[in-house]
């Protein structure tokens, strides 16, 4: 056996050192070999590991000693119990650092299990966070579309009501359209043949005192409508028409005709009118306007969701 062989497996020793050295034979032992373990001695000092002793040189030191208390008389018995405790307690320091290093070890894979995991969520975090962006980006692509849309539709409908009026305000479901049209045109100073139209009566509900009745007037254009509005209003035929066609005389209303998606939506538009008590709310050429306050700008309500512009 060479001086770099392990002095209990006769094995080649590592070259870079890594062994335990005894001080006594000067022979080296894979930490595997004897009885320190490799934490052990990284453990112990540059002096402590000078004055390590293999097992064979601790034996034969005890033995010695042994011997040496043996004849030193009757104490002999109390060190050999001396020597005993001492090798039971470096066995169990030895134990204590293997157990140490183990839940170091243990708990080091552990953190590193833990660090492993976390890094995972951050990364469906930040996945999470870009499939929400997306949808976000989505969501309002498709919100744009669908007004775009509705106030398509609602416009197109509106078409057909460009060209009429409607006289609201009437508590007679038997009324004789024909009369009280021919009454606001005097009133609004429109003579006989001056533009030319036809009369509809609209009923909703039951024939009695909670159905509500409404005309409306169709044109020939919608010029021919705005004509004849503005006469009315100019004339302000509302408050001439007397008991000629309410017998109390409670006002009717003459306004442009809307579509009723329109005409829904006035109804939201001034309930919120009124809630926050704002300015101005008219129509003009089917479109809905509104004044926050009279030096305010105009703004056009042109579906639902312009309600968020209130």
């Amino acid at each position: 056996m060479g001086e770099d062989d392990c002095g209990e497996c006769s094995m080649e020793l590592p070259v870079d050192g890594d062994f335990a050295s005894c001080s006594q034979c000067k022979k080296g032992y894979h930490f595997d070999c004897t009885t320190i373990s490799e934490s052990s001695w990284r453990s112990y000092g540059a002096e402590r590991r000078k004055g390590w002793k293999c097992a064979y040189c601790s034996d034969k030191n005890r033995k010695i000693r042994s011997t040496q208390a043996t004849k030193a008389g009757d104490g002999g018995d109390r060190w050999d119990e001396v020597f005993k405790r001492f090798d039971d307690f470096e066995t169990k320091i030895d134990k204590k650092l293997k157990d140490f290093e183990d839940n170091l070890n243990f708990y080091g894979e552990k953190v590193e299990m833990a660090a492993k995991t976390m890094k995972e969520l951050e990364q469906k975090l930040v996945m999470m966070e870009k499939r929400l962006e997306k949808t976000e980006g989505e969501n309002k692509e498709l919100k744009t579309r669908v007004r775009s849309m509705e106030i398509q539709m609602n416009e197109l409908d509106q078409k057909d009501y460009n060209n009429k009026i409607e006289i609201t305000g009437i508590k007679n479901v038997n009324v004789n359209v024909t009369t009280v049209v021919e009454t606001i045109f005097e009133k609004a100073g429109i003579t006989s043949g001056e533009i030319q139209h036809r009369e509809e009566k609209v009923t909703k509900g039951s024939e009695s005192s909670a159905a509500k009745t409404s005309i409306v007037v169709h044109f020939k254009s919608q010029d021919e409508r705005n004509k004849a509005l503005g006469k009315m209003k100019t004339q302000k035929v509302y408050m001439k028409l007397g008991s000629s066609v309410n017998q109390d005389s409670s006002y009717v209303f003459i306004n442009e005709a809307l579509c009723p998606a329109y005409k829904k939506l006035f109804y939201e538009v001034n309930r919120v009118k009124k809630d926050k008590r704002l300015a101005f709310l008219w129509v003009k050429d089917g479109k809905i306007l509104l004044k926050k306050t009279e030096n305010s700008s105009v703004l056009k309500i042109s579906c639902g969701e312009d309600l968020g512009k209130i």
